[in-house]
């Protein structure tokens, strides 16, 4: 948060029909500018420091009825491809080192279920998962253990909660997750139990107000921040969830109507 203005306006990487994936595609330690085009399954990627092009219009791999879940799935420290299809709960994953690592596994989901990959334990490698949004319970399989969670929950549910895993309590797993609309957070460790239940509110809808969730590790201490961004005024709000210190309150604006806060994808975790 010390270095300011990385990329201002920079030149157009997407558009429209893309999705931004940013996530370190190339092992270097840093994020790079990645967008997917839901309607064609198209990657294409770009370092944002050098501007030297990864992949540029590379696959397809994905396409309708698929949403992109990047994600490090056999732990050599690159993002991989990936895209889970909502209507079958197939997931097909692309190693840009190794080549096809998934093609058409599953169903690990299906109806209701919203893709939520992450580190759930502590392997270095991204697991299946997916949270069925009507009932709250959580689903999550290991490529290398097998399922590790199964109807588990409900943690959240209906349809005023959205997922949001990460490592909230810095123990190298990503925690079950949940905001709702009105502001509140719940947080579920997979070895500690609850680390927060209903606590906020920090975000929400109302007042004129409309907030989407982005949580991330914003002060580099090892563990994901209770964040927040502002879609109509273009204003972060970032909480430090376990001590309550307030990172960023009102700050801005950085982005407003129209913009897309790209660290709520991709998924989160």
């Amino acid at each position: 948060m010390t270095q300011g203005i990385i990329l201002h306006h920079a030149d157009p990487w997407g558009g429209h029909k893309y999705l931004p994936v940013p996530g370190d595609y190339d092992g270097d330690g840093k994020s790079d500018l990645a967008v997917y085009n839901y309607g064609t399954g198209y990657w294409s990627i770009h370092d944002a420091l050098t501007s030297r092009i990864i992949l540029n219009h590379a696959g397809p791999w994905g396409g309708a009825d698929y949403t992109p879940v990047p994600g490090d799935y056999d732990g050599d420290g690159k993002a991989d491809l990936a895209v889970y299809n909502f209507v079958t709960g197939y997931w097909y994953i692309y190693s840009l080192t190794k080549g096809i690592l998934l093609y058409h596994a599953g169903p690990w989901g299906g109806d209701y279920c919203f893709p939520v990959p992450g580190d759930y334990d502590g392997d270095g490698k991204s697991d299946l998962a997916v949270y069925n949004f009507l009932t709250g319970y959580w689903y999550i399989y290991s490529l290398t253990k097998g399922i590790l969670l199964y109807h588990a929950g409900p943690w959240g549910g209906e349809e005023n909660y959205m997922p949001v895993p990460g490592d909230y309590d810095g123990d190298g797993k990503s925690d079950l997750a949940v905001y709702s609309y009105d502001g509140y957070w719940s947080i579920y460790s997979l070895t500690k139990g609850i680390i927060l239940y209903h606590a906020g509110p920090w975000g929400g809808l109302g007042h004129g107000q409309e907030y989407m969730p982005v949580p991330g590790d914003y002060d580099g201490d090892g563990k994901c921040d209770l964040a927040v961004y502002n879609f109509i005024d273009g204003y972060w709000y970032i909480h430090d969830a376990l001590t309550s210190r307030i990172i960023l309150y009102h700050a801005g604006p950085w982005g407003g109507p129209g913009w897309m806060p790209v660290a709520f994808w991709p998924g989160i975790g």
